[in-house]
């Protein structure tokens, strides 16, 4: 949707019909995927560049505690944009699109590159921004699906192939559980044993996501009986591996 146009458009176009049909204009503001090359090239500091792109918002006191402080930028307002990584250049890219005066809010895959608690604190801040304005996303996620819309459209291969609220959607195409295991991140001995841990109790366990220590699987309905599942986990404790994981790592199923 946004591809076509850049915000840069408004702010430097004359021409009276490609300044009608900037984003800006439109009331749209958007978070692109991949900005990292683009904003790396900014020579200043992360406070210089948000006044150069939300000098409003940084005058706004409820902007700076609902969306600044929750997504770290106090943090790194005094570091160079070139030196940020991914997760912190995601967070800066966020930050200046909900920074942006629009009524409608274009955010491509907004908990890329973002760790479990970074991923929680910025949907709290979508939640609590975003409740009198529309916004349209894109994501891979269903749990942030399910935390932040209220209408659902599933893509494959360009086209809309179903849409539905996400309760509705959970009911047609659930097949399976998901089971969430956090080990002590940094530690690759204990999520490599975490890892031979769940295939030993579930064979047909697929490994989906992990990210700072954090190993979510999805699990398929058929394959497992979760009565059974919990005895085997309680009858296997005992074992040293089994005790080691234990220890080191908790899990959630869902």
């Amino acid at each position: 949707l946004a591809g076509a146009y850049d915000e840069r458009d408004a702010a430097s176009s004359t021409d009276g019909p490609a300044k009608q049909h900037s984003l800006k204009h439109l009331g749209v503001a958007y978070k692109r995927q991949h900005v990292g090359p683009r904003f790396r090239k900014f020579p200043g500091t992360v406070q210089d560049f948000l006044e150069a792109r939300i000098q409003h918002g940084l005058g706004d006191r409820l902007f700076r505690l609902l969306v600044m402080k929750p997504l770290g930028l106090d943090k790194i307002e005094n570091l160079p944009v070139k030196s940020l990584s991914g997760g912190e250049i995601q967070r800066l890219a966020i930050t200046v699109c909900l920074g942006t005066p629009a009524n409608i809010y274009l955010i491509d895959e907004p908990s890329a590159g973002l760790d479990p608690v970074s991923r929680r604190n910025l949907w709290n801040v979508i939640r609590q921004t975003m409740d009198t304005r529309s916004v349209v996303l894109t994501s891979h996620l269903m749990e942030e699906v399910e935390a932040l819309c209220d209408r659902v459209g599933i893509m494959a291969k360009g086209l809309m192939r179903t849409l539905g609220t996400p309760a509705e959607l959970r009911i047609r195409f659930d097949q399976g559980y998901k089971f969430m295991l956090a080990c002590e991140p940094g530690r690759a001995e204990d999520e490599d044993g975490a890892h031979r841990y769940v295939l030993t109790l579930m064979p047909q366990a697929r490994l989906v996501d992990a990210i700072n220590g954090v190993r979510v699987y999805t699990v398929p309905k058929a394959s497992v009986e979760v009565g059974q599942l919990f005895e085997s986990i309680e009858a296997q404790k005992d074992r040293s591996e089994e005790r080691r994981v234990g220890k080191e790592c908790r899990s959630r199923w869902s």
